[in-house]
This record gives C-alpha cells, sequence and structure tokens, in this order.
C-alpha cells in the first residue's frame, strides 16, 4: 500500500505543478504529445482525486485498534460511496474537487469523452474491489455488534 500512497502524493504533485511543469518544458524547447491533448489536465485531476480517496481509505484501514468490524464498514462505505458513475453520468462532478476546477471552458466533446473514461476507471474499480473482497457483503457481524439479538 506504501505504492500506492506514493503514487497519490506524485499524481497531486504533478497536478498543483502542472503549470511550472509546462514553463519548465517551454523553456527546455520540449512539447510533449500529452500536454496538447485537451484532456491531459481533467485525466490528471480525476486520477489525483481518486488516489486521494484510495490514500484515505488506506489510511483509515490501518492502525493497531482497527477492528474487523471497522475494517468491513469503512470498505463496504467506501464501496457504496464508489457509485459515483451515476452522477458522473450526468456532468456532476462535484464529488471530485480537482476536476471541478477544471471544468470551467471545456468543449462538450472533451467533457463527453472524460465521463466516458471516468465512468469506465470506477466501474473497474469497483469490480477490483469486488475480487479483492468477494464476500464483503456476505459477512455478518451483527452478533458481535449486538449479541443478545
Amino acid at each position: 500500500m506504501t505504492l500506492l500512497l506514493s503514487k497519490g502524493n506524485v499524481l497531486n504533485s504533478v497536478f498543483e505543478l502542472r503549470e511550472e511543469l509546462k514553463m519548465f518544458l517551454d523553456m527546455q524547447d520540449k512539447e510533449p504529445i500529452f500536454l496538447s491533448d485537451p484532456l491531459w489536465e481533467p485525466r490528471l485531476a480525476y486520477l489525483a482525486d481518486i488516489f486521494g480517496q484510495l490514500n484515505k481509505l488506506n489510511l483509515k484501514l490501518q492502525g493497531k485498534d482497527t477492528t474487523i468490524i471497522h475494517f468491513v464498514d469503512t470498505l463496504r462505505a467506501f464501496i457504496a460511496k464508489m457509485n459515483w458513475s451515476r452522477k458522473v453520468s450526468s456532468g456532476n462532478f462535484a464529488m471530485f474537487d480537482k476536476p471541478c476546477e477544471e471544468a470551467e471552458g471545456r468543449e462538450e466533446e472533451t467533457e463527453s469523452c472524460l465521463q466516458i473514461e471516468i465512468i469506465s476507471h470506477l466501474h473497474n474499480l469497483c469490480q477490483e474491489f469486488s475480487r479483492y473482497f468477494p464476500d464483503l457483503e456476505e459477512i455478518e457481524l451483527s452478533f458481535v455488534r449486538n449479541p443478545f439479538n
């Protein structure tokens, strides 16, 4: 999970320094292809946000006082929260801080491509969580929460 935290921090740093990165590359007389792609910044913003969410989840699952109850509840809540694709398909990016900042001035075609990519990524992410935690919904912890019922 340390690698995941590291990727999230790197993406966030690149996003925060994107203008400086462009200036640096201009001074070096280098024009990377990805900078001319109108979806580059929104993709970077989305990835920085989603990895930020995964970093928060990772930190919530750690600690010496973390129990299986807390673990299961935290994972269930995160998976339920990841049902963002319905909102994204209607053009609502409010759950992501950075794509909302970048939304102004985008063309409709760019917005549509971004929506499709984000929906696909969220769907794949949900599938991966289901693959890693296949029995999460079947875990019944009521006997621990309320043993006298």
